[in-house]
């Protein structure tokens, strides 16, 4: 199958929708892969087989590396594994609505965050009559922000015959596949340098009504009011990112937010991946893409990722361009704006950077919706730039890049832009 979208679009074809997501994970994230050969097969036993062909791998996770097991027969014997499943072919199901119904299956109320796969995994299955059959899936690792102490108050039945380990041998896992994706994980933990940032998704699950009543009632507000205030409107903002992004192959929002004007991107780019550091909003973005669907490109495709703009697990250069938005002002450290922005050049072969000027130096107007927003909304950026340090930052950083700035004043304040080409 070719890398267009265009008939799976036109005909929801969910196999060739799960051969495209399944193609574009091992493109974008460069993943390594496993594949397991299973012979000698039952032909009852491999007729159950063909009923499926896509699944996953789950390596749910603590911050402090305790991975969740589940007690299964394999081999004839009780052991260990790692809980996984099957995608389902009658509904579009994404890598993150995959992964929570696994965990919905064992956890009430289960938080989860940085969903990534990790490993492409094919069953090769041969029956007895001579066929062959392949199972593709993903190992993906998923970050559990529930305590370990406070699993048994949120772990339905299932889990009380499992246990979360810290240090449990690959080689005790019997299962092929899962041991590889396990030891796939434990190489990447063990490298681990950086620690997710789970106060924003705290502070947006917390505060999730008052996100809703912003979008709903504040926002058309300020869209109204920047139509004759301000040089610029909320549109010319989003346009200008349009504008600046153009055609490209492949292009990366890494904080989309709410935000459905991303959508427009489809129009000129053919894989568009809406990045977001909180499940609730890409899931949010999952439902409003849905909903529009019919009236966008069919010859372009949108890929749903959740993971922290500071450890993007993509490839080198896989995006020709990476968007982003208003992002600097949350970071709460140098070394974390400094690991932001090479972050952004590893990925991607040219950065589009917007964001929003220092509120305070707007004067009243500025500094009272710095505070809706720092106080209302429990916004955590507080880092923000002046248009000199903005530039001073971007130039430094990139000195042997050739960058364009650009700023359009409109009733939210000022936005900065950075284009950064090399």
């Amino acid at each position: 199958m070719g890398d267009s979208p265009i008939l799976e679009n036109i005909y929801g074809d969910n196999i060739a929708l799960l051969q495209r997501l399944y193609r574009d994970c091992k493109d974008l994230y460069r993943l390594p892969e496993f594949t397991h050969e299973d012979r000698e097969i039952e032909p009852e036993a491999f007729e159950y087989a063909k009923k499926r062909r896509y699944f996953v791998i789950l390596v749910l996770h603590t911050k402090e590396g305790y991975v969740c097991f589940q007690r299964s027969f394999d081999e004839g014997h009780l052991s260990l594994n790692l809980p996984g499943g099957s995608i389902h072919l009658d509904k579009e199901d994404t890598i993150i609505s995959v992964i929570q119904r696994l965990v919905n299956k064992s956890f009430i109320g289960a938080k989860i965050a940085d969903i990534a796969p990790i490993v492409a995994l094919t069953n090769r299955f041969h029956c007895k009559s001579g066929e062959t059959y392949e199972h593709y899936g993903l190992g993906i690792r998923a970050l559990l922000l529930n305590d370990v102490q406070d699993i048994k108050n949120v772990a339905r039945g299932v889990l009380y015959k499992g246990k979360f380990s810290k240090d449990f041998p690959p080689e005790e896992i019997p299962h092929p596949p899962a041991r590889k994706t396990y030891q796939t994980f434990k190489d990447w933990f063990d490298n681990k340098q950086y620690v997710t940032y789970t106060n924003e998704i705290e502070a947006q699950s917390k505060y999730i009504w008052r996100y809703t009543c912003h979008q709903r009632f504040v926002n058309p507000v300020l869209k109204g009011l920047a139509q004759v205030i301000g040089k610029y409107s909320i549109k010319d903002v989003k346009d200008k990112i349009l504008e600046k992004v153009g055609s490209a192959d492949k292009a990366i929002d890494i904080a989309c937010g709410d935000d459905k004007g991303i959508f427009d991107h489809l129009f000129n780019v053919r894989l568009f991946v809406a990045n977001d550091i909180a499940v609730a909003q890409i899931e949010n973005m999952k439902r409003k893409y849905d909903s529009l669907k019919s009236i966008l490109p069919k010859s372009s495709s949108i890929l749903f990722t959740n993971h922290d703009c500071l450890d993007l697990p993509f490839g080198d250069a896989v995006f020709d361009v990476a968007i982003c938005r208003n992002v600097l002002h949350h970071m709460t450290a140098a070394a974390d704006l400094l690991g932001l922005l090479k972050n952004l050049r590893r990925v991607s072969k040219r950065i589009v950077i917007c964001e929003i000027e220092d509120p305070k130096k707007e004067g009243v107007w500025g500094k009272a919706r710095h505070w809706y927003y720092m106080h209302f909304l429990r916004d955590e950026g507080k880092s923000f730039y002046t248009r000199h340090d903005f530039e001073g930052v971007i130039t430094d950083q990139f000195c042997d890049c050739t960058t364009e700035f650009e700023y359009l004043p409109t009733i939210r304040g000022t936005y900065m832009y950075a284009d950064i080409r090399w």
